[in-house]
């Protein structure tokens, strides 16, 4: 039933669920919270991370 269906469709898309994190953004107010410091400097995420403690519920939510 499911590929009877894709039949009719011309446009189809992909997630890539293997770099999903790295694709949901972090709220300009909240990139401070994911800061951290290296030799090099300090560095703040703008994409979600794996590791952040409301990165897998967010990315559930989509």
């Amino acid at each position: 039933e499911l590929l009877a269906s894709l039949k009719k469709s011309r446009v189809f898309s992909a997630l890539d669920l293997a770099h999903g994190y790295w694709q949901v953004g972090v709220h300009p107010a909240d990139k401070e919270k994911t800061a951290f410091v290296t030799p090099m400097g300090l560095y703040e995420f703008n994409r979600i991370s794996m590791g952040l403690c409301n990165a897998p519920g967010t990315f559930q939510r989509l």
